[in-house]
């Protein structure tokens, strides 16, 4: 168990109070690792969540399990169902990649699209690219590859 998640939930009213707090100053409210160890959909209905990302334990297998297929296609749909972001972490195959950007997945961090490097690496590969930083993007998000999908900052450390 998280323990900064059991913390979250041990005082949920008190939670609640502090992420209003932050989504108030313009925070975006993620919850990592969704759909192992103690996230639960309780965060969906109780907490102002703005992303899900889901667990690479769902993403790794999704060429060859069905099950994997389903349930990232379920927590998708789920998300977006709440008009939430999506981001599948520990993408490293095309075959992943396609079916996350078939399913309409937002974002995906991993080696395949990506390895860690240090800001300066960042972006360079962001002005290679065409696109620049700091710039208002709006409902725009900068891609790099396509449909939509880039990396996230987990990618970057």
């Amino acid at each position: 168990m998280n323990p900064l998640q059991a913390a979250l939930m041990s005082n949920a009213d008190k939670t609640l109070g502090q992420l209003a707090k932050l989504k108030d100053l313009g925070i975006q409210i993620l919850v990592d690792d969704f759909g192992t160890g103690y996230s639960s959909m309780a965060y969906l209905k109780r907490f102002p969540i703005d992303t899900l990302k889901i667990d690479r334990e769902f993403i790794r297998d999704l060429s060859s399990d069905p099950d994997d297929r389903a349930i990232t296609r379920a927590m998708i749909g789920l998300a977006h169902s709440l008009n939430l972001q999506v981001i599948a972490e520990g993408v490293e195959t095309r075959d992943q990649l396609d079916f996350l950007q078939d399913e309409h997945c937002d974002r995906a961090q991993g080696f395949y699209i990506a390895h860690p490097m240090p800001g300066s690496e960042l972006l360079a590969l962001f002005r290679a690219a065409g696109e620049g930083l700091g710039q208002d993007l709006g409902e725009r998000q900068p891609s790099l590859f396509g449909r939509g999908i880039v990396p996230s900052r987990r990618t970057l450390q």
